[in-house]
């Protein structure tokens, strides 16, 4: 039901496009409406709708853990194997265009990477037009500590924590692993960060701005540094966007690959064959897609 509803809100938000197809470098953005939940800032509850298939999956499903107290949006999910101890971790951050999602649309990706032996945390931030950058980033960088602090309690190992989003959430954590400020902050680096997977993100901010309106989203003057093809990341990177992704979207990976390889980092391109910029994100739980097996094998690298 979960990624039933996920295929709906994505699909019928496609709408965003129109301004991307007149732009090499334009970015992405999802609108939606999201139903309003409560949130458990105190203590993780285990999902017990999904109990039968928890079970049969030989998953642990924990949600609506606080990784801070400010906001209802400051919350993640944990998807764990139930047998494995210091498994890998994968950290998830969705798209919506800063602006609109929620992890528990992105069940199908916890589930499927937990059945492939990764402690998987699925993260929701703060939207705009409430905030606006830096502070979606800020919040990954939050959840990224709480993750480093917490993650063995459910079978994680706080030394192999993997990052990967979609769309604007690609942006995210793009930054989060480039910009050193964002973990600095909290006495951490992105040298914690064992890789980075971008499924079709926003790397570069600012033509996309200019030409799409992103005002509520970005400050002029923040542009340039919100851009995380002006850093190069730690760790190695692997991009992925849909042979049928928006125009823009082989741009921004092969340029945030060419700068991070003339830095001498390693970065890796791959083109989703016949996948879409809304059923790339569908679809990544689907071990006979070619581009899920290529970051299952990236993962284990």
């Amino acid at each position: 039901m979960k990624l039933k509803t996920a295929i709906i809100f994505i699909v019928t938000s496609a709408f965003f496009a129109y301004f991307i197809a007149t732009s090499s470098e334009t970015g992405v953005k999802i609108s939606g409406i999201i139903p309003e939940k409560q949130y458990n800032f105190i203590q993780p509850t285990v999902d017990n709708k999904n109990k039968n298939n928890n079970q049969l999956e030989n998953i642990k499903v924990f949600t609506d853990i606080a990784y801070d107290i400010d906001h209802k949006r400051q919350t993640l999910d944990i998807y764990s194997p139930s047998k494995s101890l210091n498994a890998p971790v994968l950290f998830f951050v969705h798209g919506g265009g800063w602006t609109d999602g929620d992890k528990a649309m992105y069940g199908h990706i916890g589930r499927y990477f937990s059945n492939n032996g990764y402690c998987t945390v699925v993260i929701n931030h703060r939207q705009s037009p409430e905030v606006k950058h830096p502070e979606h980033t800020k919040d990954a960088a939050k959840a990224f500590v709480w993750t480093r602090d917490h993650i063995a309690n459910y079978g994680g190992n706080p030394e192999h924590i993997s990052l990967m989003g979609h769309s604007s959430g690609g942006h995210i954590v793009a930054l989060l692993a480039s910009d050193h400020t964002y973990l600095n902050h909290h006495g951490h680096s992105p040298r914690e960060i064992h890789s980075l997977i971008g499924i079709s993100g926003v790397y570069s901010i600012n033509l996309m701005i200019t030409l799409s309106g992103y005002s509520h989203v970005f400050n002029g003057k923040d542009r340039e540094s919100a851009s995380p093809a002006n850093y190069t990341p730690a760790c190695p990177v692997m991009l992925i966007y849909g042979e049928k992704d928006y125009i823009s979207m082989p741009r921004q990976s092969t340029s945030f690959r060419d700068k991070i390889i003339r830095n001498n980092g390693f970065c890796e391109v791959f083109v989703a064959s016949s996948e879409t910029h809304e059923s790339i994100i569908i679809n990544a739980c689907k071990s006979e897609k070619p581009f899920v097996k290529k970051i299952v094998d990236f993962l284990a690298r």
